[in-house]
């Protein structure tokens, strides 16, 4: 139900921002290039997931302190020892790994719903190192469209998740909701750069696989 809610919310404010971009000549604007420098990468992403973990678990700690809950599934399965650590480990690597194509998916919605091309502005592929799934928007649109549906996975996997574990106490849905979040330490890199030079950018496109990206000024 909740996720619903997040879903129909998302969705107005979609509607809203969509019908607010304005008509830009193209023509009378310079595209630059700016490629990800992996290394600055890198170090924004240890500097991420560390902040992440202590924002996220320390208030619910603070709430759940000596009342959480380490139940993983709603019914007694009659397992214990190796096979029941098999079985949660094993549900863990097929909801994450569907987590992750589920994450790329919203990307291609959000950005499609934007576009004026619709789901041809947007493509999927795979990265080769690491082997991961990708979605780039290819199609120019305003940062504020961009950087909404960068974060898209983030809010509404994420931050479904987070609000579920902070109600429930439920340490698995904290879990889960750090790995989704740790999904999108790439969206919010990306995002951060754009702001550093928000005020000069008035279209964002990404280049081809995802190598990179694209502003119009």
């Amino acid at each position: 139900m909740l996720l619903c809610f997040d879903v129909f919310l998302f969705i107005g404010v979609l509607n809203r921002r969509k019908n607010k971009q304005k008509q830009i000549n193209m023509k009378l604007l310079s595209r630059e290039e700016r490629e990800i420098d992996f290394n600055e990468a890198y170090s924004y992403a240890y500097k991420f997931i560390l902040c992440s973990i202590i924002v996220v678990s320390i208030p619910f700690y603070i709430i759940w302190k000596g009342n959480m809950s380490f139940c993983f599934f709603t019914t007694d399965l009659n397992l214990s020892g190796v096979p029941l650590l098999v079985l949660c480990l094993s549900f863990i690597l097929v909801t994450f790994t569907f987590g992750l194509f589920l994450h790329e998916i919203i990307h291609g919605i959000v950005w499609s719903i934007f576009s004026k091309k619709g789901t041809k502005a947007v493509s999927f592929g795979f990265f080769n190192e690491p082997f991961t799934p990708y979605c780039s928007c290819e199609a120019p649109l305003s940062i504020k469209l961009y950087i909404l549906g960068a974060l898209a996975p983030a809010l509404l996997m994420g931050g479904t998740l987070l609000v579920v574990a902070y109600i429930t106490g439920n340490v698995f849905c904290l879990l889960y909701c750090l790995l989704f979040m740790t999904t999108a330490t790439g969206d919010f890199f990306i995002v951060s750069l754009l702001i550093k030079e928000k005020g000069s950018i008035i279209l964002v496109a990404d280049q081809p696989r995802g190598s990179g990206y694209y502003i119009y000024k």
